[in-house]
């Protein structure tokens, strides 16, 4: 399995947690968000030993999602990842005002009791946004790693 694939499962695994510890256990939101990330940062920094792990090159095998986010033009590289986030923004705004899950996520977070009390399960659209949210900061994370050749589990991201 590569590893795109398995950071978007660790990154549905991860919203899964954080769903469970948000709905079921009632931890706000940013606190549950904020430990898992200190978590998950600690964790990388031991599976790599604490060292850098090198991404291959866009011609390299394995390096083909490099050459998704970049087009090249007269032999400049040109960054076309804002136009992936237009998408996906485009994408979860039809998901949000035109699916059953979309109205569900948005009458929870305008009134969760309200939404409780009309017959939702909010505890599963809860958790079920939550890993979606972890899904889509994972896709953000590949954004970012295919303009470096290398990366060290939270440099990057200082909080």
């Amino acid at each position: 399995m590569g590893r795109n694939a398995c950071q978007h499962l660790d990154g549905c695994a991860v919203g899964v947690l954080n769903g469970c510890l948000v709905a079921l256990m009632d931890l706000p939101p940013f606190l549950a968000t904020l430990c898992t990330c200190m978590i998950t940062r600690g964790l990388g920094s031991i599976i790599v030993g604490g060292f850098g792990i090198s991404w291959p090159a866009a011609a390299a095998e394995g390096g083909w999602f490099r050459s998704i986010f970049k087009i090249q033009v007269n032999g400049t590289n040109i960054p076309i990842g804002f136009i992936w986030i237009i998408l996906l923004v485009i994408l979860m705004t039809f998901v949000l005002n035109h699916t059953k899950v979309g109205r569900y996520t948005l009458a929870i977070g305008s009134n969760k009791e309200a939404t409780r009390l009309s017959g939702v399960n909010v505890k599963f659209y809860h958790i079920y946004g939550i890993c979606d949210l972890w899904i889509l900061c994972r896709t953000g994370s590949n954004f970012l790693l295919c303009n470096f050749r290398n990366s060290s589990a939270g440099k990057r991201s200082r909080i």
